[in-house]
């Protein structure tokens, strides 16, 4: 991925998803990363979208046990700021009837969502970062596969299974070829 001298980077990464290469291990082993922000100036900003808990708000901080706000499943976001809290809410648009997330959004408006039928939210504790030249550096190496967000799949699968479906609805050469790869050893 060619970096020097061009925005298109920025682009083409923001607003998408980051598929984990095969190399990578830790919390980023298999992940999908969407990406919110990214720019030459400030670096990149995402979560990782299936990493759930398989526990919802109200079970993680008892703030938020018998509110309105208790039942939105909780995912990990990622390894920075894990104490902080942010609320993806994943909306309709009513024009286009496409899916948009939407991230930062105020109490009241999430309070409101909760009862929307056609809104789905979902809490992460931490985020991914990267600080400028730190993503582009990892693009350039190779460590991520840039796929378009495919929002309708995170939905159907917010779990550990969302990479595998991802790289299957790829048609690109390499994401075949990472899905055809055999596991290693170790894995269960």
């Amino acid at each position: 991925m060619k970096l020097e001298g061009s925005d298109i980077i920025y682009e083409k990464v923001c607003g998408n998803f980051l598929l984990a290469r095969l190399n990578v291990r830790g919390i980023f082993e298999r992940s999908v990363v969407w990406i919110s922000r990214f720019s030459r100036e400030e670096g990149a900003h995402g979560l990782i979208l299936n990493a759930p808990m398989g526990k919802m708000l109200g079970e993680c901080s008892p703030t938020f046990a018998g509110t309105p706000f208790a039942r939105i499943p909780m995912h990990i976001g990622g390894p920075v700021d894990e104490m902080r809290l942010s609320v993806l809410a994943s909306v309709k648009n009513l024009i286009t009837g496409d899916r948009m997330l939407q991230l930062g959004l105020p109490p009241d408006r999430i309070r409101d969502l909760i009862n929307d039928t056609s809104a789905r939210l979902f809490a992460f504790a931490g985020a991914a970062a990267w600080a400028p030249k730190q993503l582009e550096d990892e693009l350039a190496a190779g460590t991520w596969l840039v796929v378009r967000a495919d929002f309708a799949a995170w939905e159907n699968d917010s779990g550990r299974g969302l990479w595998e479906t991802l790289l299957k609805n790829n048609k690109k050469l390499e994401a075949q070829l990472m899905l055809r790869a055999p596991r290693r050893l170790d894995e269960n």
